[in-house]
């Protein structure tokens, strides 16, 4: 089940080790943003890291061979993550985001790298991600905007 309220008692940046909501619940946070309340799959490396959240609230670093489906919602970690760890993923609004070298406004994919994204022609695409900013020279956080993205066609 998915309730959207105010952040009451949400602390969006940090980590849990039991759950103090229930998963799937979407909050409103700063400046117009939202978030899912999701449990780590597996490890997560660090904030910004883009993740693929299933339907029972499970979330994985996005990765070119995982089993993520078409529809499959896509938030933004918010810090490093055990896995069976607890947090508060990014869904809405502006959020930095890990990338290869990539180009502002292009179509987003996933890549062999866990939790990257980058604009080449091959993976998964993210539907609703865009980059604001082209990221040059090497991998890092880009600043990106977020509208509810979900995972998109694999590319032939």
């Amino acid at each position: 089940m998915s309730i959207t309220q105010n952040a009451v008692g949400a602390a969006f940046g940090t980590v849990e080790t039991s759950p103090t909501f229930e998963l799937g619940t979407m909050m409103n946070g700063p400046n117009g943003s939202k978030f899912i309340y999701a449990q780590a799959g597996a490890a997560i490396t660090g904030a910004g890291y883009v993740c693929v959240i299933d339907e029972d609230g499970e979330a994985s670093m996005i990765l070119t061979a995982s089993g993520s489906a078409r529809g499959d919602r896509v938030g933004v970690a918010p810090a490093v993550m055990a896995e069976d760890d607890y947090g508060w993923f990014q869904v809405y609004g502006a959020a930095d985001v890990r990338t290869a070298v990539a180009d502002a406004n292009a179509v987003m994919r996933s890549t062999a790298t866990a939790g990257q994204i980058d604009d080449a022609a091959t993976g998964k695409e993210i539907e609703r991600l865009f980059l604001t900013e082209a990221r040059a020279g090497s991998a890092g956080l880009a600043a990106a905007m977020l509208n509810f993205p979900t995972i998109g066609a694999t590319a032939t």
